[in-house]
This record gives structure tokens, sequence and C-alpha cells, in this order.
């Protein structure tokens, strides 16, 4: 039988000790990502009446600066551009 407060201490430990349930990484399981991924799409082609999207990851942290550009066309998002840098100062990529 639970103890009254087990699950709510099984939730904190999962969830503050970062232990993820056997799944890798803590976003998108690599399933969805081999799904997304094997679309195929005109990489050149920037449709000029699609909107667009700009995201920024500023390097918190050890992990890497990065920047992603995409544009919402048939139905799905499409990555025009995607870069990221290892050990760069913010202010000179933003140049």
């Amino acid at each position: 039988m639970n103890r009254p407060g087990q699950f709510f201490i099984q939730c904190n430990v999962t969830e503050y000790n970062l232990k993820y349930l056997g799944r890798v990484g803590n976003v998108f399981h690599s399933k969805d990502i081999d799904a997304a991924t094997s679309k195929k799409y005109d990489l050149v082609y920037v449709n000029p009446s699609t909107s667009k999207s700009m995201g920024m990851d500023p390097r918190w942290g050890s992990s890497a600066f990065a920047v992603v550009v995409t544009q919402f066309q048939d139905g799905e998002v499409q990555v025009l551009e995607a870069k990221q840098w290892e050990k760069v100062d913010f202010n000179e990529v933003l140049k």
C-alpha cells in the first residue's frame, strides 16, 4: 500500500532530479524527431508570402549558442536555416 505523500515524493524525484523514465532527451522522443526529419522539401526556396520565425538559444551554462529560422508552408514548419556555435561571444554572433 502506498503511504500518503509517496506519489508527491516520486513526482518531485522525477522532476527535480531530472530522471526522465528511460527516454532520450527531455523534450522530443527520438521517433518523433526521425519522423520530422524524414520529410522532404526544397531547402533553397524561401516563399515570400509565408510566415517566418526565428528562435535563439543564447548559450546559458555549457550549451552552444544556436539560431534557427523557419517558415510555415504547406501545413508544416520548414527549417530554412539552423546554426550553432561553440564557445562564442553572444555579441559577436549578433553582428
